[in-house]
């Protein structure tokens, strides 16, 4: 199961987070003490690997403590709800057990209360208490056209009649249906079909095969008609927890010392009534040894000496003398094992690992290209340090204990030189393949630029409750004091970004909002994928806040006239305008630069989402929005979707929440990645987007 979303209420300083969307890497973003590890605590209580009991006294919210605690266990509130993404296994699984249809089981909610129980519903389960008239309309209709076309023996002649009055009155009761009809209407047909007496007709005369088949696409209506929630079913439910991930809480990655007591180690192993200190010093160790594939019992046993006293001869003196060699063999392999593995993660220079052991001592010794004298690992940075031990716990233990499991990583990395963060992030992205990972920060190095969708602002409102945004442009232009501290780092990120750019050169294409950015990028990365581009630059989409904004964003970005980057607008009237606008002002002589979506498909007042791939971009709203209807039965492809998507919602009387198109846009870009939807798009699609990345980066 992938985590989608969650949402955290009533839990120490979160009053309600609202929904949290999440990719594979997530980051949250916030000032100390905005409450970001309150909204990591709560899911890894929802389902924790290890430890992560519900402690009401610490987890309640202060101001409400009394009154929760005085409710009855079973009253308590819901603290932690998230929402799963099952993979195919996983639905048929689930699916089997519940008895309906594996699309039911596409998604599972999970909720847990103070009490400690679970909450599970499926979200995707579209029960249906009626259907439209004409999935009962056509199979009457079929039955009548094939008994009519029917050429009776003497024997069918009677079946014959009785057949065509029953299918007409069959038909007349119909007709009498509204539009909408419940399960007492469809068994009233079936009831008058099964009237029909076919038991003498003769078997190849066409009566008996024409009933059997109109009752069973009646019976499939009525089963459908029939089916249970799977939220009903006891066994469902405890299947879909028993398949939930585990969540992973670290704060204290265990550093370790360079001077190792052996037999300490091995008593501590496994050990829990000790400190947390000494209990995240013992699990990295064991993590060290097992993948370097030691064995500390071992390599304390091939160190022992001669008992004090001995007298050996010369045969045992020998054997001594071996086992000691081989553990300096075995230490040396596993040395240089780790330092292929490591130089894999950690650019911040070249390191050589050597191990060493002393009688009952094992030391980590540590040498890089520059400092060639090794240096026990405790008197090197800090930041090594911390890396060395968090490389170690994660890359080894999530192919055992960490499998599948979600990551939650309390502040990483704040040890670490603004380049090894950078490096950090990309071992996040490498260990997200199969563990999602959500962690706090407030470094500008830990996130990426381009993937700012990642990273969501913490932050203290007026009321002193914590809150969580995916909004960063909000944040930054009307926020309190709070939010404006929250999203400092995003702002740093972004200059670094722009610096690089400064630097390494690259193309810009300014567009209106987030969304534009998200289709674009995805644009990108397809032509890219089909070698149909290949940019000797990095070709960069900035949002300008809307068309208000791109005048001012122009000049921000720019030295100059001369250089003022292209801009892509949508084609309605406010895209049109601008574009009047602008080359009236300071784009006067430059037409070149700014291009309208309509200069490149027909479609009156199309916006970026018409130039993808609508034909993807509609599964994905139709799935977004689940109304009485299906919204691939309305789409037009011949006109502007974004409309259609509005009348839809209205029509279905559902709601556009805020940031909608940029869930949508995100949602494009993650399906895009997938090289089974990729072989979908239409060649026609992929020429008109090769013709605007032609026309921008040769006009820029």
């Amino acid at each position: 199961m992938k985590l989608v979303k969650y949402r955290v209420t009533k839990f120490r300083s979160v009053q309600d987070s609202g929904w949290i969307t999440l990719d594979l890497v997530n980051a949250l973003l916030g000032e100390n003490e905005s409450g970001k590890t309150n909204l990591l605590l709560p899911l890894w209580k929802l389902n924790p690997a290890a430890d992560g009991e519900i402690d009401l006294l610490s987890d309640a919210p202060r101001n409400e403590y009394s009154e929760i605690r005085a409710l009855a266990a079973e009253k308590r509130p819901v603290f932690i709800s998230a929402i799963f993404q099952c993979n195919d296994k996983e639905s048929e699984i689930i699916s089997g057990i519940a008895k309906c249809d594996k699309s039911w089981i596409r998604t599972v909610k999970f909720s847990r209360k103070y009490d400690g129980k679970y909450y599970v519903s499926f979200p995707d389960a579209n029960l249906t208490r009626s259907i439209k008239k004409a999935n009962i309309g056509s199979t009457l209709e079929e039955y009548k056209k094939i008994i009519e076309a029917i050429e009776p023996s003497k024997t069918d002649i009677k079946i014959k009649e009785l057949s065509e009055s029953k299918i007409l009155s069959a038909l007349e009761v119909f007709n009498a249906f509204p539009e909408d009809i419940n399960k007492t209407q469809v068994d009233e047909i079936i009831e008058i079909v099964e009237e029909i007496d076919v038991t003498k007709a003769t078997k190849t005369g066409g009566f008996i095969k024409a009933k059997e088949d109109a009752l069973s696409n009646l019976v499939v209506v009525k089963d459908r008609l029939n089916q249970q929630s799977p939220d009903n079913c006891e066994e469902a439910r405890k299947k879909a927890i028993e398949l939930m991930p585990t969540f992973i809480y670290y704060s204290n990655y265990g550093n370790l010392d360079s001077q190792i007591y052996l037999p300490q180690v091995i008593a501590n192993i496994g050990r829990t009534d000790i400190g947390s200190k000494e209990i995240s010093k013992s699990r990295t160790l064991k993590v060290l040894f097992e993948y370097v594939k030691l064995k500390p019992e071992e390599i304390l046993s091939l160190g022992k000496d001669f008992p004090q006293n001995s007298s050996p001869n010369q045969t045992q003196i020998d054997e001594k003398a071996k086992q000691k060699k081989e553990r300096n063999v075995l230490l040396d392999s596993a040395g240089a094992s780790l330092t292929k593995s490591f130089a894999k993660w950690w650019n911040q220079g070249s390191y050589v690992f050597r191990f060493a052991a002393d009688g009952d001592y094992f030391r980590i010794w540590v040498s890089d290209s520059i400092r060639t004298e090794p240096i026990e690992l405790e008197n090197r940075s800090t930041g090594l340090q911390w890396f060395f031990s968090f490389f170690l716990v994660f890359l080894n233990e999530r192919n055992d204990t960490h499998y599948g499991s979600i990551l939650l990583l309390d502040e990483p990395g704040v040890t670490l030189h603004p380049m090894a963060q950078k490096d950090l992030f990309k071992f996040f992205e490498s260990l997200s393949v199969d563990n999602q990972i959500i962690y706090t920060t407030h470094s500008p190095f830990l996130m990426d630029s381009n993937k700012l969708d990642q990273v969501k602002a913490v932050y203290i409102d007026n009321d002193g409750y914590s809150c969580v945004s995916a909004d960063l442009r909000a944040r930054a232009n009307y926020g309190n004091d709070s939010e404006q501290k929250a999203i400092f780092p995003v702002h740093s990120a972004l200059g670094l970004s722009v610096s690089d750019v400064l630097f390494l050169g690259c193309k810009i294409l300014l567009v209106e909002g987030p969304s534009d950015q998200y289709y674009l990028n995805s644009i990108k990365n397809i032509l890219i994928s089909k070698k149909l581009l290949s940019p000797n630059f990095e070709l960069l989409f900035l949002p300008s806040g809307g068309t208000k904004g791109i005048k001012s964003t122009c000049k921000i970005l720019s030295y100059d006239e001369d250089s003022y980057p292209s801009i892509l607008l949508d084609g309605d009237g406010s895209g049109q305008q601008t574009k009047a606008s602008l080359l009236s002002d300071i784009f006067s002589g430059k037409e070149n630069k700014i291009h309208l979506i309509t200069d490149f498909i027909d479609i009156k007042e199309a916006e970026v989402e018409d130039f993808v791939d609508t034909g993807i971009l509609a599964s994905i709203v139709n799935r977004f929005f689940r109304g009485r209807d299906e919204f691939l039965d309305i789409y037009n492809n011949k006109e502007a979707i974004v409309p259609q998507i509005k009348k839809y919602v209205s029509d279905q009387k559902l709601s556009l929440e805020n940031g909608w198109k940029v869930e949508i846009a995100r949602e494009y870009k993650k399906k895009t990645q997938n090289d089974r939807v990729l072989e979908g798009i239409v060649d026609s699609t992929i020429e008109k987007w090769k013709q605007l990345f032609e026309k921008w980066i040769s006009n820029t």
